[in-house]
């Protein structure tokens, strides 16, 4: 199961750029986890204090790998977690 339905995306989705022009964060709507920010590391979440002022979900590029195999379920689950506590990590 993906995370994102590659329809769902705009073609230009919110983003926030760091040093050298790099993605820090960029917003996703319609996940299953629902709208969420994609975000590169706290260093970020530091820079850019919108992010978290925005109340959505927060994973982190390194966390993607672990959400590979969720189900919709978990997936659904992680995001309410993610909602009241979006710096939680994802270990597995």
């Amino acid at each position: 199961m993906a995370l994102v339905d590659a329809s769902s995306q705009t073609p230009d989705p919110p983003r926030f750029e760091g040093e050298a022009g790099t993605i820090a964060a960029v917003l996703m709507r319609g996940t299953v986890i629902g709208d969420l920010w994609l975000v590169a590391n706290h260093d970020a979440l530091a820079e850019f204090p919108e992010i978290l002022r925005a109340g959505l979900p927060v994973i982190f590029f390194d966390e993607v790998e672990h959400l590979r195999d969720k189900s919709p379920a978990d997936l659904q689950t992680l995001g309410i977690v993610k909602t009241v506590f979006p710096t939680a990590r994802v270990l597995q």
